[in-house]
């Protein structure tokens, strides 16, 4: 009989081992750092494609939602109204569809060592934050080629925040499917779907623009408050849409941040111990 040796720490199902994960944190720094250099060796643009994709999103969704469709707030210029919208969704997004594929990608080492599997999502969308702070540095220059000046102090406080739950929520759901994707491996296949859809629901009207009897449930997805947050952040002083803090839809998708964080990680644990076998 061959010998064996024991992949998945015995008693590894606490529900987040903050003391494990510090103790592994070079292991994460240099995953973290493998997939940006991944992501930018041998391209044709490098990092440029980071800023091209938000510039071509604007001006695709200022001009068909915004100039044609009228869905942005009056008096605001559609093109600043979507990328302020469309670069904490990339954010969103790219740390979820990441995270799903995560331990899939790197599948030989579930099955040669013991690490807290939880590094590989969590790696994989922090590499992201690279790609977010090109897209958020061209938001900036845009903003500040349309001559529209962040004005509200409060943004010091509410970004971190905003930037921070975003996280959460695409780290949460994306344990989830990440999970689901060991053993379903077309999870992979149907998550960018979802991704297309909910961006839809979060990033192309503002909550005015909603029917009222329809607004309680448009704000519990997370993303659509916190986006419009965001917005508020940058876009309130150059249009009368948002007169006070749009705290509604930020309160009542934070119910659902937990629910994702708390059943990501949950599922996580349950299914981590089988990861090796499956994969």
């Amino acid at each position: 009989m061959e010998n064996t040796s024991l992949i998945i720490k015995p008693g590894g199902n606490r529900f987040f081992d903050f003391k494990e994960l510090w103790h592994f944190r070079d292991l994460m720094y240099f995953l973290t750092l493998r997939d940006i250099q991944i992501r930018y060796k041998q391209t044709l643009f490098g990092f440029l494609w980071f800023v091209l994709v938000p510039v071509i999103q604007m001006l695709v969704f200022g001009a068909i939602f915004g100039k044609i469709g009228k869905l942005s707030p009056a008096g605001t210029n559609p093109f600043a109204f979507y990328i302020v919208g469309l670069v904490p969704w990339q954010l969103f997004a790219n740390c979820m569809v990441t995270s799903t594929s995560s331990l899939v990608v790197n599948a030989g080492m579930l099955t040669k060592v013991y690490f807290p599997r939880i590094i590989l999502p969590l790696s994989s969308s922090m590499s992201k934050l690279v790609d977010y702070l090109i897209s958020l540095l061209v938001m900036f220059v845009i903003l500040m080629g349309l001559k529209l000046y962040p004005q509200k102090w409060e943004l010091v406080l509410l970004l971190p925040t905003i930037y921070l739950l975003i996280f959460v929520n695409a780290m949460g759901i994306g344990m989830f499917f990440a999970s689901l994707n060991v053993k379903y491996r077309d999870i992979s296949v149907v998550v960018p779907f979802i991704v297309q859809i909910w961006m839809f629901l979060s990033v192309i009207a503002p909550s005015s623009k909603i029917p009222e009897n329809l607004r309680i449930l448009y704000h519990l997805n997370p993303m659509a408050g916190l986006i419009e947050l965001h917005r508020w952040c940058f876009l309130s002083p150059y249009t009368t849409e948002w007169q006070t803090i749009p705290w509604q839809g930020f309160l009542l998708g934070l119910p659902f941040t937990v629910v994702a964080l708390s059943l990501g990680l949950w599922y996580f644990n349950r299914t981590e111990q089988v990861f090796a076998d499956i994969v």
